[in-house]
């Protein structure tokens, strides 16, 4: 928690932390970030160029908590986890494949999609989202 009064303006992630602190409008932590490869997460990548990377805070059992971030581009997803995420900066519409439901996001949204649902993910401009996900 020291590190997060020292810098308030990032996401304070390390050993031994208890609290996560995700601010709006803030630069994301600088380290950490591993390269997101659909394949591995339910995604088929149509848009034939994802550039994503995500850094992952937490691991408890079935829980995973972190952020991810995305240049614009589009995949189907079968999501493997329920997430609940926040976005930071950005925008993506997720389309529901099952209901045709669509809906758009910007700074400040959030979102819980359930574990195996299929949408259409669009990134229009560049995001950074806090992920809260469970895997049944």
């Amino acid at each position: 928690m020291a590190d997060a009064q020292q810098n308030p303006e990032a996401a304070q992630p390390g050993a031994g932390t208890n609290i996560f602190v995700y601010k709006h409008k803030a630069a994301a932590a600088p380290t950490g970030w591993q390269p997101f490869d659909p394949a591995e997460n339910g995604a088929t990548d149509i848009s034939n160029d994802l550039k994503a990377e995500f850094r992952i805070d937490l691991v408890m059992g079935p829980i995973v908590a972190g952020e991810f971030r995305q240049q614009p581009g589009s995949a189907v997803l079968s999501w493997p986890f329920t997430e609940h995420a926040f976005l930071f900066e950005g925008s993506v519409e997720i389309t529901d494949l099952a209901t045709g439901e669509k809906a758009a996001y910007g700074p400040g949204d959030g979102w819980i999609v359930k574990q195996g649902s299929r949408t259409l993910w669009n990134v229009l401009e560049p995001i950074r989202k806090s992920f809260f996900q469970h895997t049944e």
